[in-house]
């Protein structure tokens, strides 16, 4: 009942994300047009049709001794209503494992939809290791007059400016040019904005509007010097907004805010006495170290 995709699939699973996420066939269309490979997508059949789904998405991970490791993104991981209930997701968990791990990855990383299903991943072997800061900033404070101007950026640009802030934070999680890609075109089609801007140094954000008069900011690459900028252009761009949401690296010198866990990660190779060591102390044995991981496309 378990096994990789096949094209002929793809009809079953629109179906499985038609009726668990919701989302409109364009949508669909995106991601199985640009993003959807059968040999990373693990299936359960029941009378041959799938009925649940979970997608690998590689990526790279760096652990700061110089060395790369591949990884997977456990993406979009759904079950039919009519088979929930009965360990499918599990059995699709375990398989997706070994089929990682069959490939060489080092680890499995997911976002849980819900702060319940972190106890539900918890108890089938992830950890919880990627932590975020949610920084708020109102429109009422004062932030100066000189702003920034945006322009449109492309996925050469992202995927430098991404390795220009991030690229050397150990456990970074980081897309390739075709992940960013892809995630650029998803980005365009639900109304999300990518700009890059130029202050002391180059940077980039992710925008997209949120409820209440709010703006919410999922990514930036931005230096603390040239943040108060970014900020005023950010409420000159969209006049109407009122509040600026952040999503920031946990250790993030841009802002204060509270910290939420964020992202958690499966181990594919570690012995039983590393079951409970968190990542840092797994792999480099630096408790200093906070890892990131961004553009989940949660």
């Amino acid at each position: 009942m378990l096994s990789l995709a096949k094209p002929e699939d793809v009809p079953a699973l629109e179906n499985i994300w038609t009726m668990c996420f919701g989302d409109e066939r364009e949508y669909q269309d995106l991601f199985f047009q640009h993003r959807f490979c059968p040999q990373n997508t693990v299936v359960w059949r029941e009378q041959g049709i799938a009925v649940a789904m979970a997608h690998l998405m590689p990526y790279s991970m760096p652990d700061g001794w110089g060395k790369e490791h591949l990884c997977f993104y456990l993406y979009a991981v759904a079950t039919l209503p009519k088979y929930q209930g009965q360990g499918i997701s599990t059995h699709i968990l375990s398989f997706a494992a070994r089929t990682a791990q069959d490939r060489g990855a080092r680890a499995l990383s997911l976002v849980p939809a819900s702060p319940a299903l972190f106890d539900f991943y918890r108890k089938r072997g992830y950890h919880t290791e990627y932590y975020v800061k949610q920084a708020q900033l109102s429109r009422a404070d004062e932030y100066g007059k000189t702003a920034v101007i945006f322009a449109p950026c492309t996925p050469e640009e992202l995927f430098a400016m991404r390795e220009s802030y991030y690229g050397d934070t150990p456990f970074f999680v980081r897309w390739g040019k075709q992940a960013l890609n892809y995630i650029l075109l998803e980005s365009s089609y639900v109304g999300r904005e990518c700009l890059a801007f130029s202050g002391k140094r180059h940077g980039y954000l992710f925008c997209e509007q949120g409820n209440e008069g709010s703006l919410f900011i999922r990514e930036i690459g931005c230096t603390k010097e040239d943040f108060p900028t970014v900020v005023a252009a950010l409420f000159t761009r969209y006049p109407k907004t009122e509040k600026l949401v952040f999503r920031l690296k946990a250790d993030s010198p841009l802002g204060k805010g509270e910290i939420l866990p964020f992202g958690m990660t499966c181990y594919l190779s570690d012995t039983e006495d590393k079951a409970n060591l968190p990542m840092t102390q797994r792999l480099m044995k630096n408790e200093k170290t906070v890892p990131y991981m961004g553009l989940m496309m949660d």
